[in-house]
């Protein structure tokens, strides 16, 4: 995905949830050791792949994205229980999102979005 159009794709994903109150906007950067799997909880969030990565899956509940052939659609957009494992033996790998997280914890209080702007 084109960096430049992530901080548009995630406010229309955050009106398209009900977060009318706004959001925050984070870099996250990981470094997953060789074999190793790391768990991020993002119940609620959005995660974006900055970046494709070689040899490095990711999975969630929006899909899965791997450089390995393994995944005919590649999802760049990641929410709820995210696994990033590291495929190689051979050293660390870096993988790095936006991390969006909304204001409001509970949408459904909220009026709804006016997504016509």
């Amino acid at each position: 995905m084109n960096a430049a159009i992530i901080p548009f794709y995630i406010d229309s994903r955050m009106k398209e949830q009900g977060h009318c109150n706004g959001y925050v906007m984070r870099v996250k950067h990981y470094v997953i050791g060789p074999r190793q799997t790391v768990k991020v909880p993002a119940y609620g969030e959005i995660f974006i792949l900055l970046e494709p990565v070689p040899d490095v899956k990711i999975e969630s509940d929006l899909g899965v994205f791997s450089n390995t052939g393994m995944a005919p659609e590649q999802q760049h957009e990641h929410t709820g229980q995210i696994l990033l494992t590291n495929l190689s033996s051979n050293g660390n790998c870096d993988v790095q999102f936006v991390q969006a997280i909304p204001l409001d914890a509970h949408p459904e209080d909220c009026t709804p979005c006016n997504n016509t702007q």
